[in-house]
């Protein structure tokens, strides 16, 4: 799965899916969750990108189902980031795309609240900067101040530049949206 990531890093979708379908095959030949869960993950990002919501979800859902806290949870030390916090936070942004913003918003609460469960910082700024995103596309635009707020703290506590920067970008997006476009 490390090696599918690494082709999206470099923005070779197209290998990336295909050592991602590898990687699933073998994990379901296997049958271990975690490898399963991880697999589902990896193949779900190209989609994901190409845009295909509908085929995503079904990774993603596969991936909610897999997720155990207790026995999952202590790896996203290991694999950089909780795979069922991910599945949830993504999950709930392709929920927005597909017209369906209450699933969203229930998905990206729970990726939140998993992620503080968790314990997991890179897991939190992530849900929280797609729960910011749900939000603003929810038109809950003080919500969407609230989760930006949050990414910001936890980005500049932790030394975290790249939520640092998504962070800031909900801000401003919440300022233009709310008629502070020059601040925004």
């Amino acid at each position: 799965v490390g090696v599918a990531e690494t082709y999206f890093a470099k923005g070779d979708l197209a290998t990336g899916a295909e050592v991602a379908q590898e990687a699933l095959a073998a994990a379901e030949r296997t049958g271990d969750a975690f490898d399963r869960l991880s697999a589902h993950s990896a193949v779900s990002f190209p989609l994901l990108y190409q845009g295909h919501f509908s085929r995503v979800l079904q990774h993603f859902d596969h991936g909610i189902e897999l997720y155990n806290p207790s026995e999952h949870g202590s790896l996203a030390y290991t694999v950089e980031f909780d795979r069922g916090v991910i599945a949830h936070a993504f999950a709930a942004q392709c929920h927005v795309y597909l017209g369906h913003p209450d699933r969203a918003l229930a998905l990206s609460e729970a990726a939140v609240a998993l992620a503080r469960r968790v314990e997991h910082p890179v897991s939190l700024a992530d849900a929280l900067h797609l729960a910011g995103f749900v939000h603003g596309e929810r038109g809950e635009l003080d919500r969407t101040r609230e989760r930006a707020e949050e990414v910001v703290v936890l980005a500049e506590q932790l030394g975290f530049p790249f939520y640092l920067g998504l962070g800031r970008v909900l801000r401003g997006w919440v300022r233009v949206e709310s008629g502070e476009g020059e601040a925004g």
